[in-house]
């Protein structure tokens, strides 16, 4: 009985062996390949950078007192000239009425003064006559000289002192004029660092009240690595969005590139090389690309990041191919292109390549458009199936 269970168990085994074991071979992959076509093509060199106001200054307070009143409040619109605060002048207005007050004992002091010079100058000119007339001492006509030089002196000192008052009623009028303090430009308020009856000192650091900014165009500094920055060149087109909005697509043009990176400020005594030799081993080294983009509806805001893209070159209505259908370049600096012959058999042709980026390269001679190109092995046709032909089609 046993016997018969085993038999039974191996031919149930053998059975399913059969029955899924597959009877017909697959056929080989198709190859992959491309259509070469006419389109357009060009490089570009990918950045991130950073949002700022074209303009943007910090309001400061240039007296010391108690901030009387501010009339501004965050994200107002200002105009030059316009009122944004205004600090307690009682100690301006003293100091004020106190610098007129020495210039007007100055000027009395001159007019003193040039009375006494002419006095003098009478007496000398009386001293002179009788002494030519052997009716006076030369000891009395000594002594009229030496009183007009006394008050020809004290007459240059009177006006000195009325230079100096006048400069210390100026320098009040002007401490007095500081405790109203205006917008220095049209802009926006973006910040505000004080509040009313908040006592400011600026006995040894300019207090800042706020800082306005023109955000109607906005500036972008876009950190391109020292590999790509030797093809940026002002005037080159551009496009940017903003990580909070990547659907929306800004466009611009390079406006400049700063000759040296910012860390050329860190050097200090060590010296250039020394800096470049701790960048090189510690991080790598950017370069700003500078731009500016309108900013009217105000979406785009300060210290937004922006991921920029910078056209460095490009061509229209040029044969193009995927990268991935090419070899080399070999040592004559032309690549190398697969195709499959009227008789199936593949054949390979040197082909000359233009403008090339990561995806496709521009072709100047070798294949015709239309002709098909075999692609490199390994890559997957659309949706991930391996062996699927590639329709590189002309464009819509």
């Amino acid at each position: 009985m046993r016997k018969w269970i085993l038999v039974a168990v191996v031919l149930a085994a053998v059975a399913a062996l059969l029955w899924f074991k597959p009877w017909h071979k697959e056929g080989p992959p198709k190859d992959l390949t491309a259509t070469v076509r006419r389109g357009d093509i060009s490089d570009t060199v990918s950045a991130t950078g950073t949002l700022e106001p074209s303009k943007l200054v910090q309001v400061g307070a240039q007296v010391t007192g108690q901030l009387k009143a501010l009339h501004v409040v965050l994200g107002d619109r200002v105009a030059k000239g316009d009122l944004i605060a205004e600090i307690d002048s009682i100690q301006q207005r003293n100091d004020l009425r106190v610098a007129r007050a020495a210039l007007a004992e100055a000027e009395a002091s001159l007019k003193s003064r040039q009375y006494q010079l002419d006095k003098a100058e009478r007496t000398l000119k009386r001293q002179r006559t009788l002494y030519t007339g052997n009716a006076g001492s030369g000891a009395d006509f000594d002594d009229a000289e030496i009183a007009v030089d006394v008050a020809r002196a004290d007459l240059a000192l009177a006006k000195a002192q009325i230079e100096r008052a006048t400069v210390e009623v100026e320098k009040a009028e002007a401490n007095l004029g500081y405790t109203r303090i205006v917008a220095p430009m049209d802009g926006r308020v973006l910040a505000l660092a004080v509040k009313a009856g908040q006592t400011l000192s600026a006995a040894q650091t300019i207090p800042v009240i706020g800082v306005i900014a023109e955000t109607d165009t906005m500036t972008v500094r876009a950190q391109v690595s020292e590999a790509d920055v030797a093809k940026i060149k002002p005037g080159q087109k551009l496009w940017f969005n903003t990580l909070g909005d990547r659907r929306t697509r800004h466009e611009s043009t390079v406006r400049a590139v700063e000759p040296a990176p910012t860390s050329i400020l860190t050097a200090g005594q060590e010296g250039l090389s020394s800096a470049s030799s701790q960048s090189t081993t510690s991080q790598a080294v950017y370069f700003n690309v500078l731009f500016d983009a309108p900013n009217q509806g105000g979406s785009l805001m300060p210290m937004m990041t922006a991921e920029v893209h910078i056209t460095t070159a490009g061509v229209e209505k040029a044969l193009i191919a995927p990268m991935s259908a090419f070899t080399g370049p070999g040592a004559d600096g032309l690549y190398r292109a697969r195709l499959r012959g009227p008789d199936g058999k593949r054949v390979e042709r040197k082909v000359k390549l233009g403008l090339t980026n990561q995806v496709e390269g521009e072709i100047l001679d070798g294949v015709k458009e239309g002709e098909v190109l075999l692609l490199s092995t390994g890559m997957e046709g659309p949706g991930g199936a391996p062996g699927a032909d590639i329709d590189m089609g002309g464009d819509e």
